[in-house]
This record gives C-alpha cells, structure tokens and sequence, in this order.
C-alpha cells in the first residue's frame, strides 16, 4: 500500500510528504547530503526530533513542538497549518526564528523543524573509557521567561 502522497516541503536534509493513511500528519524523510568532509551521509535529523520532542514532554513544555512519531518506520508529524500574517511570540530557548519552520495546529503555534535548540548543554553521544555515554541535557534553559518573535508579513 503507498503511503507516499505528493511532496508539501523540502529543506536542507529532508523531503516532506503527504501521508495518505491520515490528512492530520505529514511523513519526513532524510536526504543523504555531501559532509564537510565530502563524505556522502545522511544526518538523522528525524531521530533528532523525536529525541527533542519526547524529552521537552516530561517536562510539559513539548506543547511548543508539532507532535511527531515513528509508526511502521516511518517518521511523522503532525500537519500543521501555514502561519497567517501577523506577529508571533516564542520562548527565547528556540533559535529557529524563519517563519517557514512554524505552523498552527488548532490554532496553536508549535515548531515544525525543531532539529537544532539554542541549548546550553546538548544532549549527544560520546565515547569516554572505551565506553559509550550519554551526555544530560540541561533543562535549566527551557524555563527562562525571555521571548523573541516571529514576524510574518503579506
């Protein structure tokens, strides 16, 4: 069965298309791009995503970010609409400003492409002791009450 419908959005590392099982969400799916190295590699910016969303969601404040889940291997997230002209308020800790990367689901404004956070500690991998950890992600910055807009224009 396609679940493939026609493409809605493309950016840097990923192509957005409809999802055809359900109108209310939408399928990303990873380019494969030249690194600064020239090595051909795919940057999992999906995985990113979820990562952020199910983390930013014990602690309430995922509300801020389109829904997004993995269902049969695919990634999706929740379709959102195109903002109207106007100006928006967000929280400080998103650094991400381009109205392109914002929409409205129910009438509520959430980021749509929240791969990178303005973090002061971000959460990543490494290799300490020959052995794999995880680095915490400090949650500290997410609580500040400074604000930044978004400004879209007809």
């Amino acid at each position: 069965m396609e679940v493939l419908g026609k493409v809605i959005g493309e950016g840097k590392s990923r192509v957005v298309y409809e999802y055809l099982l359900d109108p209310n969400w939408v399928v990303k799916v990873n380019k494969e791009r030249v690194n600064y190295f020239g090595i051909k590699a795919v940057h999992d910016a999906n995985a990113d995503e979820y990562f952020w969303y199910n983390e930013l969601k014990k602690v309430g404040l995922h509300t801020w970010l389109a829904e997004c889940k993995y269902v049969d291997g695919l990634f999706l997230m929740r379709k959102a609409d195109k903002l109207v002209p106007g100006k928006y308020v967000i929280p400080m800790w998103f650094k991400d400003t381009n109205a392109d990367n914002w929409g409205l689901i129910d009438n509520k404004l959430v980021s749509i492409d929240y791969t990178w956070f303005h973090v002061k500690k971000q959460p990543t991998w490494y290799i300490s002791d020959g052995k794999v950890k995880r680095r915490e992600v400090s949650l500290e910055m997410f609580t500040s009450l400074k604000r930044k807009e978004i400004i879209v224009e007809e």
